[in-house]
């Protein structure tokens, strides 16, 4: 039996690298589709008039087989991007915005007025300024989990793509497998198609200690 045929079957006119399958079966689409209207408008001092029109929606994707899907690549790491600034900028604002609505209580040199205003500024501006602060620090610690996350997927990410494209696939059996060699030193490795990204996890975990799913 030689190095690329099928560990079930023993053939080798269905056995593919798993790399070709997937791009085989993985394409682009682009496409313009254009579309017109009619109809009638009212324009003043002129009455009815008929108003037509045309539409062109351009479209582009990514089209793959439930194959391609079950023999995809590790995804490449993608530092995450975090949300809520324009909340956390609102929250800042309003502390502020109510620290200067206080100010005409201060200038008119009426008797207790900076125990009022301070009152005031306490009642409408210090909840927004704890809400701020409470957002920075939850968007802080995301930010530092999120670069954590990466720099772990970054250093998995060679592990499991040299895994993935040492690999085979056996059409007339639907198996995936890694042939006898640094990734199977005690012989060939196979699982059913539906489980081969959980192989590739496996394997680089073994192989590099660094095969943690992302």
């Amino acid at each position: 039996m030689n190095g690329t045929s099928c560990p079930q079957c023993g053939t080798i006119d269905q056995v593919r690298s798993v790399r070709a399958v997937y791009e085989e079966q993985t394409g682009t689409y682009a496409g313009v589709s254009a579309g017109y209207s009619s109809g009638t408008g009212f324009v003043p001092g002129v009455g009815s008039v008929a108003v037509f029109g045309r539409s062109t929606v351009h479209t582009s994707g990514v089209s793959s087989t439930l194959l391609a899907q079950q023999l995809a690549p590790p995804p490449r790491p993608v530092l995450e991007q975090q949300q809520g600034g324009c909340a956390l900028a609102v929250l800042w604002a309003v502390p502020v915005v109510v620290a200067l609505m206080t100010l005409p209580l201060l200038a008119g040199g009426e008797p207790g007025a900076g125990r009022n205003a301070l009152i005031f500024w306490g009642v409408a501006g210090l909840p927004a300024l704890v809400g701020a602060v409470v957002v920075l620090l939850r968007r802080v610690l995301a930010r530092r989990a999120a670069g954590k996350r990466f720099r772990a997927q970054t250093a998995a990410f060679p592990g499991l793509f040299a895994v993935w494209e040492a690999a085979f696939t056996c059409g007339r059996c639907y198996l995936a497998f890694l042939r006898a060699g640094p990734f199977a030193p005690a012989g060939p490795r196979c699982v059913p198609v539906p489980a081969f990204q959980q192989l590739v996890w496996t394997v680089a975990q073994e192989t590099t200690g660094t095969g943690t799913p992302f």
